[in-house]
């Protein structure tokens, strides 16, 4: 396809169109006479123009008019004025329909306001300088209007990869602009070289249709003989539009991808767990894990815990369908990690989601010295009450000053006189015990 600037023309600056006239007063006397008229005028559709005429020289009479030429050549006249002083004086004859009407200033300009499309018109000013000899000047007025945005329909349907011939691949549409503008197809960003006659690796179709408000619209159809690597392309279309003074604009379309039957094992696409990196869990973290998988036929996803969602069409189309699972993080998953995996009948794929180790909840830690606390000041308290109860069931015990006094008078020692101390109380104590337990002697010990 050509460029936008190879079919927009070269349009030089508006040049000087010269008129001469010959007005003979007297069969030896000259007089000439130059009509000044730019032969092009260029308008946006929507803001108002004014197309000159102007007798060059110094003329005490000369009068003016403008005529509107059809597309048969028929000329229908609009506004005539006449120099009066140093200003034009007339009015508009007819504006034939057009609204706002036509009007004609001091200066002797035509003047459109708000131009349309069907503005686009040669206008001829015609000048009579004398009684009987005039000079003439046709202006084409020529209006751009900018399309709106660019539609793109793609085809929405599985394409085959195994078809050898070219499959309709979707059609753009560029409305209500003036001139028609031109339509590129663009594979990656790079422009489609296509042509425009049928064949089975790849072509173009393209119609212009005129609305009733005289603007344009063009449709192109793309068809492609697809390869497998064609699942993964991006697809979109351009539209490009001319505008005053050989300037040109460039309109895209959103891009769009394909859905192609490609027969083999499933191609497997998990959504990585960020913003979290590995390592940086705790235990009871909520994580969604994505799984998206294709091939042809369609492959089932199946994850390794349960709670996945049914597989159905990922975003973007391509042929790609998606799970996903919603679970919480464990110490368990730090070690098994978990799996999708997706399949039909010529193979499968897995991956697994691994989460490294997982730290323990903070307030699940708090909450255990507190729970430790709490138990080991409870045995305190029933080793005391215990103690308590034991002391209240016996009154006297460890108490000083309870233990009866000693027996009068020495103990009898032994025949050889030498008994130690400890063993003289020891038989004190036994001897004594029984007859004395309920006269105050020594009680039992705690």
């Amino acid at each position: 396809m050509e460029p936008p600037d190879a079919w927009a023309r070269t349009r030089g600056a508006p040049r000087l169109l010269v008129l001469a006239l010959l007005l003979g007063a007297q069969p030896d006397a000259q007089a000439e006479v130059q009509v000044s008229v730019p032969p092009l005028v260029e308008v946006m559709r929507g803001e108002s123009v004014a197309l000159n005429c102007t007798p060059l020289g110094v003329h005490d009479y000369f009068m003016l008019e403008w005529y509107l030429a059809d597309r048969s050549g028929v000329r229908h006249r609009l506004a005539s004025g006449e120099l009066r002083g140093s200003e034009i004086q007339g009015g508009v004859h007819s504006s034939r329909g057009r609204s706002p009407p036509y009007q004609l200033d001091s200066q002797g300009r035509l003047m459109l306001a708000e131009a349309q499309v069907g503005d686009e018109r040669d206008y001829v000013c015609v000048v009579t300088v004398g009684a009987t000899v005039t000079a003439e000047a046709t202006v084409r007025l020529q209006v751009f209007a900018k399309p709106e945005a660019t539609e793109v329909a793609p085809n929405r349907g599985t394409l085959s990869v195994t078809d050898d011939i070219a499959q309709e691949i979707a059609t753009c549409n560029s409305r209500n602009g003036n001139p028609a503008p031109k339509i590129t197809w663009h594979r990656n960003g790079e422009p489609l070289q296509v042509p425009m006659e049928v064949n089975t690796e790849g072509y173009m179709t393209s119609r212009t249709v005129r609305e009733a408000s005289g603007l344009q619209s063009l449709t192109s159809t793309l068809y492609l003989r697809l390869r497998k690597t064609d699942r993964d392309a991006s697809f979109h279309c351009s539209v490009h539009y001319l505008l005053p003074k050989g300037q040109h604009g460039r309109l895209d379309s959103p891009p769009f991808g394909l859905t192609l039957h490609c027969e083999g094992s499933p191609e497997l696409r998990p959504e990585e767990t960020l913003p979290k990196a590995e390592g940086s869990w705790t235990e009871g973290d909520e994580v969604r894990l994505v799984c998206s998988a294709r091939g042809y036929p369609e492959p089932k996803l199946k994850w390794s815990q349960a709670g996945g969602h049914p597989a159905e069409p990922a975003p973007g189309g391509q042929g790609w369908v998606s799970s996903s699972l919603t679970l919480k993080v464990t110490s368990a998953l730090s070690q098994d990690g978990v799996s999708c995996e997706a399949s039909n009948p010529h193979g499968n794929a897995r991956h697994v989601f691994h989460f490294g180790p997982v730290a323990p909840q903070t307030s699940q830690a708090g909450v255990a010295v507190m729970a430790v606390a709490i138990s080991v000041g409870l045995l305190l308290l029933v080793v005391a009450a215990f103690y308590c109860m034991r002391r209240k069931g016996r009154p006297g015990c460890c108490r000083q000053g309870e233990k009866g006094a000693p027996p009068s008078g020495d103990p009898e020692l032994s025949h050889s006189g030498s008994q130690r101390p400890e063993q003289t109380g020891l038989l004190m104590g036994g001897a004594s015990g029984g007859a004395r337990r309920g006269s105050g002697g020594f009680r039992d010990e705690c």
